[in-house]
């Protein structure tokens, strides 16, 4: 579990200078749309913005002309030490990175003597390669005049003035309340805001390089927000320290950050212990529970403190009286300590926590053990604060409610039929010659005119006549607006990269909509789904039920607990081949779990639920891998029909790498039907909706689900899929799930096609040598041709295969991918609109996760980087290194 963390930190440890992108917004003002240029004018003889990320810091000046003429003086000269040190920060970097290019092509010189010239030779001249490219590219930087920001963005990066930009303007709206003050401050965060980002590093400081344009968050980071086990981001970590002020516990006492919701069904060996219950009661029920399970007992003791606790003297005395107890009697049972893990629930509007109660006879390193136990069992199982959980911040008690700086532009006259009549309008007129930019585009249209349509006259109504709400939607319109016409006029001007960025722009405008306007409920995903799927046969549509869950993960912790419910005990679980590896540690947490291909007789006559996937997803990092394959589930569950004689099964399958409306689930869902309708068979499809149902956008959470069963009382347990609240997903991400389905299923199938399509492409150009040989020390797995690929794994073996991974595949596709104008990012996922890359490190080789986006072009740019790699293997007959 730990792996992607340490490939995460080596990777930018050694990594990080030769890696550059470049952003120039000195011109952002000046393109902005009069009407929202109105809106910033009054900002500019204010104080710059500082990096706060708070609304309310824009103050006015109050200076006279004199003292502002001397501070406009001593800020130019500011300017100009900031750009010479920037300068100098580059020329030395530069310089270090052409002297590391110079040694390693006297590395290959030297190998030129040696009988390793075309193994190691050939990776000191790629290596040479990447620090020269990168060495050019930074001293052409140097010489670049970088354009002035305007003036009220002076302290932000190029790479987050967009965010500024919107914070700037969010600062002029007019709020009456609390409640709209915290709806701005949700908005503020929102914008850009991405579970799984762009580490910042790459974006502001190595790369102002490669002409590449991009803009994030100030939060942005490159860890994974589903995930906080392995590392936690910023925004994680901020909400934490933040909310320990307010609680009454010790500051040491660690928090973790949860679903807003009773977590007691998920979360490992619970003991709850009821208000007035006997200290030697509990005991004994802990003992028990010891028994029967080989993890620590989680102890649940939040009822044995009043509902309202005044102040944290009294927290803290009736939890040392409380504990003093529990200690001894623990002793006197000879209850080991280490075995014990105590918490309190808490909860702050639209999140929730575990606060860890740490025993006195603990140790410093017993409570870091149980907190990171506890941490990666809530993040295996996606039962974490998603990023838009963590994004609403509640206000300080202290709050005021300013007025706003400037007068704001209320909701235009236009209808919203007006408006859906323009986005028709632009569709219509839209011409572009690359299709995949049109896919982008469109997508985004039938979204915005899906969402308009959906506000009933009512939510329409309610929204002009509220000032804020109003002013709100008024001005991202106008920035839509502003956006699509940039782009019209500039289409054939831009890359693609460029266009999807400031699409993304327009998603987060879209965001903000979607937040005030929300004009669907948890009861329309259902119907919206159901008529989307035409894959389930017509028999089998009264027997379907549809729901949205926050993540994948979160649906696999729900399916566990439905079938152990069904059970009265943990079930019996036989994975797949394609089973994710992330899938196989939580079966081998909470069930007796073994490979289909290492299963025996009586594994196929107990399992009670198979894991299956049609679709290859990354292996494990120490598999015996050969060929990724299409899962044969068919013959799997034929296999154990036959072997349990009409005992209930039920199959799950992640369906993430596969169209929403699948033909291979199509294919099963017939083959099984009467197994389905005899009340043997629950078949539940559930996917991670993130990435690819979302164009890449990667702002919202969410995973899209439907099982069928007989309805049958014997299958009651699994209605928790579709009304435990743990599960479900946010109001905001549901509202996309909902208007995207039902407005844009059409170009979202469209999307996933084109990744498969380039994926499978670029495998059909690697070098043969890379796919065949086993014995050579650079590998790419080969994939049978019927599967649809969403990624290329490739292998690095052998002495150092952690460094070689990291400068040599790593970098060198950074530099390949960033110099041909498709820019290549570090993130922690799939389904990007860009190429994206991981490394995993184990200790026989390291595998480098490579992802493609929307645009074909790619491909042959990335086979060009295959074919070097393919040198480093050297000769047609390479000594034998590793062998996976």
């Amino acid at each position: 579990m730990g792996n992607h963390q340490v490939a995460n930190s080596f990777y930018y440890k050694t990594m990080i200078l030769p890696l550059a992108i470049f952003f120039s917004m000195g011109r952002l003002e000046a393109s902005l749309p009069e009407e929202v240029s109105s809106y910033l004018r009054p900002l500019h003889n204010s104080a710059p913005l500082e990096k706060t990320g708070h609304f309310d810091e824009i103050s006015h000046s109050s200076e006279p002309a004199s003292a502002q003429s001397a501070s406009a003086l001593d800020e130019k000269i500011q300017t100009i030490f900031r750009t010479f040190s920037e300068k100098a920060l580059f020329l030395g970097a530069g310089t270090v990175l052409e002297s590391a290019s110079i040694l390693a092509r006297l590395g290959w010189g030297l190998c030129l003597m040696s009988p390793w010239a075309s193994t190691i030779g050939n990776e000191c001249l790629l290596l040479s390669h990447v620090f020269d490219c990168t060495a050019q590219h930074v001293f052409a930087y140097i010489f670049k005049r970088s354009p002035s920001p305007p003036p009220f963005f002076k302290n932000a990066p190029l790479s987050q003035q967009s965010w500024y930009l919107n914070q700037a303007l969010l600062s002029q709206i007019p709020i009456s309340s609390p409640k709209e003050k915290q709806l701005l401050l949700f908005l503020e965060k929102r914008w850009l805001a991405k579970s799984s980002g762009f580490y910042s590093s790459v974006v502001d400081w190595v790369c102002p390089c490669f002409g590449v344009s991009v803009q994030v968050d100030p939060g942005t980071t490159g860890f994974y927000a589903r995930d906080p086990g392995k590392k936690s981001p910023p925004a994680y970590v901020k909400r934490v320290e933040d909310w320990k002020q307010s609680l009454p516990h010790p500051q040491n006492f660690p928090l973790l950050l949860t679903r807003p919701f009773d977590l007691r069904d998920h979360l490992p060996s619970y003991l709850d212990v009821p208000p007035g219950e006997k200290i030697q009661t509990t005991i004994e029920r802990l003992m028990g529970k010891i028994k029967t399970v080989d993890t620590i007992v989680v102890v649940d003791v939040t009822r044995i403190f009043p509902e309202i606790i005044k102040n944290r003297e009294g927290w803290l005395q009736t939890w040392k009286a409380y504990q003093a107890q529990f200690i001894q009697a623990c002793k006197e049972q000879a209850v080991q300590p280490n075995q014990i893990l105590c918490i309190q629930t808490v909860q702050q509007e639209e999140i929730g926590g575990l606060r860890l109660l740490p025993l006195d006879i603990h140790s410093v390193k017993d409570v870091d053990q149980h907190h990171q136990f506890l941490l990666e069992w809530i993040s295996l199982f996606g039962l974490s604060a998603n990023r838009v959980e963590l994004d609403r911040w509640p206000l300080p008690s202290n709050t005021s409610i300013r007025a706003p700086i400037t007068s704001f532009i209320s909701m235009p006259s236009e209808s919203k039929e007006e408006l859906i009549a323009y986005l028709e309008s632009y569709d219509q007129q839209w011409k572009s010659s690359h299709p995949q930019k049109t896919l982008m585009v469109k997508g985004t249209l039938q979204i915005l005119k899906g969402l308009f349509a959906a506000l009933s006259k009512d939510q329409w109504d309610e929204l002009i006549n509220s000032p804020t709400r109003s002013a709100i939607a008024h001005l991202s319109f106008l920035k839509i607006k502003h956006q699509l016409k940039f782009l019209a006029q500039k289409e054939d001007e831009l890359l693609f990269f460029e266009i999807a960025s400031l699409i993304e722009q327009i998603h987060a405008d879209l965001s903000t909509l979607l937040e005030i306007c929300s004009p669907f409920t948890y009861e329309d995903f259902p119907t919206i789904y159901r008529d989307l799927l035409t894959s389930i046969p017509v028999h089998l549509k009264p027997l379907a039920s549809y729901g949205l869950h926050t993540s994948g993960m979160t649906s696999l912790a729900g399916i566990f607990k439905a079938v152990e419910r069904m059970l009265g005990k943990p079930p019996y679980v036989l994975y797949g081949e394609n089973a994710y590896f992330e899938n196989i540690h939580a079966a081998n947490l909470v069930s007796n779990a073994r490979s289909i291909q290492e299963s025996t007789e009586t594994d196929w006559k107990d399992v009670d639920l198979i894991l299956a996937q049609f679709n290859p997803a990354l292996k494990r990092i120490d598999f015996q891998i050969t060929e990724y394959r299409v899962e044969a589930i068919a013959e799997t569950l034929h296999k154990s029909l036959n072997r349990r004689q009409g005992k209930r099964l039920t199959l799950a399958i992640d369906c993430t790498f596969d169209f929403i409306d699948s033909p291979q689930v199509a294919h099963l869902l017939a083959e099984f039907q009467e197994e389905v309708e005899k009340g043997i068979l629950n078949i539940i499809c559930y996917r991670s909706g993130l990435k690819f149902d979302l164009f890449g956008m990667d702002n919202y959470c969410g995973a899209p689900f439907f099982m069928l069963h007989n309805q049958d009382i014997q299958w009651a347990s699994f209605d928790s899929l579709l009304t435990d609240p743990v599960l479900q997903t946010d109001r905001l991400s549901l509202n996309w799930f909902c208007v995207a389905y039902q407005n844009a299923a059409p170009q979202l199938e469209l999307y996933r096609k084109q990744i498969f399509t380039n994926t499978r492409a670029l495998l059909n150009k690697v070098p043969p040598r890379l796919l065949t040989n086993k014995n050579v020390a650079y590998r790419i797995i080969p994939m049978e041709e019927k599967a649809n690929l969403a990624f290329i794994d490739i292998k690095v073996l052998g002495p150092f295969h952690e460094m070689r991974a990291s400068f040599l595949i790593g970098g060198g596709l950074t530099t390949h991918c960033m110099s041909g104008a498709h820019p290549i990012f570090y993130r922690s996922s799939v389904g990007f609109y860009h190429p994206n890359f991981t490394i995993l490190f184990g200790k026989e080789c390291s595998t480098i996760r490579l992802t493609l986006g929307l645009d074909p072009a790619q491909v042959d740019l990335i086979a060009e980087f295959f074919a070097k790699m393919d040198k480093l293997n050297g000769s047609s007959h390479p000594k034998r290194r590793t062998k996976i």
